[in-house]
């Protein structure tokens, strides 16, 4: 089955892919474009004059209106949650919907942590003075006024709250047990098997 690709794609996974069908596989992705399909009558007129079956996309509006005036077969939606297709709809035509439950989970916690850590060593502040006309050392005095407005804290051993141990704030939670902190977690769904692995309380 012919197949196209909007969503960013490494080589290595187009070529994977051209294997697996043993088909055409048209590539364009919308980071290279700079094109995201919203607009039902662009989309339709795009897929089917290429007579492609399959759609893998990330964020291309794949509504009632394409799936019923396309001979779609497959679609994937390369996103955490498939919100840009019609389920109701694809299910109703026997179209299978592909997607990926923790495509930013790992680079969402790493963010986090990353945000963590900025904000307990002060680098939005040394940055910002670092490069205002504000700073100045000129005096042993000057060095200890922004040491003492630099001075951050360590992470080690205090109290992180966390709402909402899903997959991210668990995998958050996971990157901050090395720091020796303490989980309190406000999750009314949380299992205690999520609780036990961090050591954290509800």
């Amino acid at each position: 089955m012919k197949a196209l690709v909007t969503a960013q794609f490494s080589d290595e996974a187009l070529q994977k892919l051209r294997e697996l069908l043993d088909d055409e596989v048209i590539y364009e992705s919308w980071r290279e474009t700079k094109l995201m399909h919203f607009d039902p009558e662009i989309l339709i007129k795009k897929i089917n004059d290429l007579g492609v079956e399959i759609l893998i996309c990330e964020g291309d509006n794949v509504k009632k209106k394409v799936l019923e005036n396309t001979n779609l077969k497959i679609i994937g939606s390369i996103r955490g949650d498939p919100n840009n297709v019609d389920i109701k709809i694809a299910t109703s035509k026997k179209i299978p919907i592909l997607y990926g439950p923790n495509r930013n989970t790992l680079a969402v916690a790493e963010l986090t942590l990353a945000s963590i850590l900025a904000l307990a060593k002060k680098l939005h502040t040394v940055e910002r003075t670092v490069h205002s006309k504000e700073f100045r050392v000129n005096e042993f005095s000057d060095y200890v006024t922004f040491y003492n407005k630099f001075m951050g804290f360590e992470i080690t051993g205090k109290t992180v709250g966390i709402v909402g141990l899903g997959r991210i704030g668990f995998q958050v939670a996971k990157f901050l047990v090395p720091f020796n902190v303490k989980f309190l977690v406000f999750d009314p769904y949380v299992s205690p098997q999520r609780l036990t692995a961090i050591n954290g309380e509800s």
